[in-house]
């Protein structure tokens, strides 16, 4: 990985910043790996920020992959050294780091129509 997804001042535009987290996103929900969160949260902001987004979408993966939604919710706790806290996170939320609904909306769709974080495409 050539630019940190935690990092939006890394990327060109905020599209192109958007779609590599989407990608790590998607790759995380496939296989989530603790190393390789941990390479990402460089410092005490990208830490917070992945810690949340590792919850978020364990939430998103509740139905449908309830075996990386654990592995998910242990980068979290691995991130902030504690288990989720739902003020916390509603906190971070209004911090606004991310447009929380299209990424939310990506997310749910890529998942739906099974998007490979590899290719880009759909696969059948």
């Amino acid at each position: 990985m050539s630019a940190n997804p935690f990092r939006k001042e890394d990327f060109s535009s905020y599209r192109i910043w958007e779609e590599a987290l989407i990608l790590f996103l998607l790759r995380q929900l496939q296989h989530p790996d603790v190393l390789e969160w941990l390479a990402v949260a460089e410092d005490a902001e990208t830490r917070e920020n992945a810690a949340f987004l590792s919850l978020h979408l364990a939430n998103l993966a509740y139905i449908q992959h309830a075996k990386q939604e654990e592995g998910l919710r242990q980068v979290y706790e691995t991130l902030m050294h504690q288990p989720p806290h739902l003020p916390a996170y509603r906190r971070w939320l209004s911090k606004r780091w991310i447009d929380y609904c299209r990424l939310t909306d990506a997310l749910k769709y890529a998942i739906q129509h099974n998007v490979s974080p590899d290719t880009h495409r759909l696969v059948a």
